[in-house]
């Protein structure tokens, strides 16, 4: 078995799949999630030492070299990371250096575009919010970043005098993540307004893709993902094993996995 790793900001993923050709990219579900800040302890519960280890990685060097240790102290095996290509197949990177577009997001759109070959709206919903479109050709028009929920609320409180100070006093009377109404204290104003934010953005760049938008697929991913869902207007697949599936694609298809 391969050990697939998703390393994003705020937690880990991971997934294992057949060595050679014995796992579609569909296949590939999430097995679990752990804290990034908990560093790789959440893999002592593998006790098959893979074939390999194959990863995306956007939390930067330190981890990737505390991943390193890990890997080689346990398992004697170096960690494989990918990058962002500038195509692949008919996708086709959008960005000016292609280099720049983190590789979660490029294997997000490969695994997107391996599933529908034609126009896809990507959501990923962590601790940043990243929307990507690709058209009906395969051309990634490019995509939008803005901070999710977490990170939108914790600038109010940096940037404002008393806001926290009336927040902490708020009760949340929405309990349900999928419910958003207008808020009756500044608690549930914020977290509204927050996850209204960022619906509205989701909503106004799928209407950016050429052609017919509404007939284009959607697709959120991200730790955060079954929480904006309710709050789309279109109706969207829901794959918290995206980037894991566009991992394996990655290497399945370079002819290494």
């Amino acid at each position: 078995m391969n050990l697939l790793l998703d390393i994003g900001n705020s937690r880990i993923k991971w997934s294992l799949a057949a060595v050679r050709n014995g796992a579609a990219a569909g296949d590939i579900e999430l097995l679990g999630q752990a804290s990034a800040a908990d560093g790789f302890s959440c893999l002592d519960c593998i006790d098959q030492a893979p074939a390999r280890v194959l990863v995306s990685n956007v939390a930067g060097p330190a981890i990737a070299g505390l991943l390193r240790a890990y890997c080689e102290a346990r398992w004697a095996l170096a960690p494989e990371f990918a990058a962002a290509e500038p195509s692949r197949g008919a996708l086709r990177n959008g960005y000016e250096n292609y280099r720049l577009l983190g590789v979660d997001r490029w294997l997000a759109l490969l695994a997107a575009w391996h599933t529908h070959h034609g126009a896809v709206c990507v959501v990923d919903v962590g601790t940043a919010l990243t929307v990507d479109l690709i058209d009906a050709h395969g051309q990634h028009l490019g995509g939008f970043i803005a901070p999710g929920a977490e990170l939108m609320v914790a600038a109010l409180n940096a940037g404002t005098g008393d806001i926290e100070r009336f927040r902490d006093a708020g009760s949340n009377n929405n309990p349900d993540p999928g419910h958003v109404a207008p808020g009756r204290n500044t608690r549930e104003a914020i977290d509204s307004g927050a996850w209204l934010a960022m619906a509205g953005l989701v909503e106004r760049a799928r209407a950016l893709l050429p052609g017919d938008a509404v007939g284009a697929r959607f697709i959120v991913t991200g730790g955060n993902g079954d929480r904006l869902l309710p709050l789309l207007e279109a109706r969207a697949e829901h794959c918290p094993a995206l980037v894991l599936r566009g991992l394996w694609l990655y290497w399945q298809d370079a002819g290494g996995a």
